[in-house]
């Protein structure tokens, strides 16, 4: 599941009601902790991108995430560089237009193509000298320079245990 607030699939995370039952990892609500954090190691940070799927929610949870991202920057001063990324390939062209526009660090919004792709971006970033915080724990794992979200594998036990329960 992926925002199951925004997409108005239970009152609240804490609240849920209802009979959905699951598990979620998005938190648009951490965006904003995430790019904190990015300018605590970037004291001088004025300027992030933040890489993202364009199709990898509903529409109305991909506005969350998106409002959530800019609210945080122009709360922090920072100015905001939108990455789209629609393929796996797309977040190579991204790198480098954040570089040749002086791009200070990345924030990567939680997705399961950029998930997939951690490796390859946290190198792709480490080899463009651009600081980057992933959503996911996996993201340091594979060499990006920090995260700040859910563990994945933590996350999907309980469900795991669900399924083999059944």
């Amino acid at each position: 599941m992926s925002a199951p607030v925004a997409d108005d699939l239970v009152a609240s995370l804490a609240r849920p009601g209802g009979n959905v039952t699951g598990t979620t990892f998005v938190g648009p609500e951490l965006v904003a902790k995430r790019l904190q954090l990015l300018r605590e190691v970037v004291p001088e940070l004025s300027r992030v991108a933040a890489l993202w799927q364009t199709n990898a929610y509903s529409e109305r949870t991909m506005a969350a995430i998106l409002n959530e991202i800019e609210v945080a920057a122009r709360t922090l001063g920072l100015q905001l560089q939108l990455a789209p990324a629609v393929g796996a390939d797309d977040f190579v062209s991204a790198f480098a237009t954040m570089v040749r526009e002086h791009t200070q660090a990345v924030i990567l919004m939680p997705s399961p193509m950029l998930f997939a792709e951690y490796k390859r971006i946290a190198s792709t970033a480490t080899n463009s000298r651009l600081p980057a915080i992933g959503a996911a724990g996996e993201f340091a794992d594979f060499g990006g320079l920090m995260s700040y979200g859910a563990n994945l594998p933590d996350l999907a036990r309980p469900i795991a245990r669900m399924w083999t329960k059944s």
